[in-house]
């Protein structure tokens, strides 16, 4: 009769603006979901910061010193908390993408720096 879905539906679409989110921005994710629940790749700063203010679950620390993590959503979410979820993630990667740029200035001369088109990176000096 659907009622699953009906119960889900809400959770789930929830979830989905979240990966618009981080699509948005360019990150990457483990897997493609299209359920209520999210594993986003996220730089190890940025992670950081979000877990500061959300539960955010380390799902798989990557050998380049990101983080996968596991984000639900349920028919108890609330779609406030999303949003701010959302606003911050384009904030953070915004803010961690300039810090990148201005290391990378700045440490030219004494470091070797690794970006991937997704503005990760990597540096003993980071």
């Amino acid at each position: 009769d659907g009622l699953y879905y009906k119960i889900c539906r809400h959770g789930v679409e929830l979830a989905l603006q979240i990966k618009a989110a981080v699509q948005e921005r360019g990150l990457g994710f483990v897997t493609d979901s299209t359920t209520n629940q999210q594993f986003i790749i996220f730089p190890q700063a940025m992670y950081d910061e979000l877990s500061k203010q959300f539960a955010l679950a380390p799902w798989e620390y990557m050998d380049d010193g990101r983080i996968a993590a596991r984000i639900c959503t349920s028919w108890a979410t609330d779609p406030t908390q999303v949003d701010r979820l959302c606003s911050m993630i384009k904030l953070i990667n915004k803010m961690t993408r300039t810090d990148f740029i201005v290391r990378v200035i700045f440490y030219s001369l004494s470091a070797a720096v690794i970006c991937d088109m997704n503005g990760s990176f990597s540096s003993s000096l980071l």
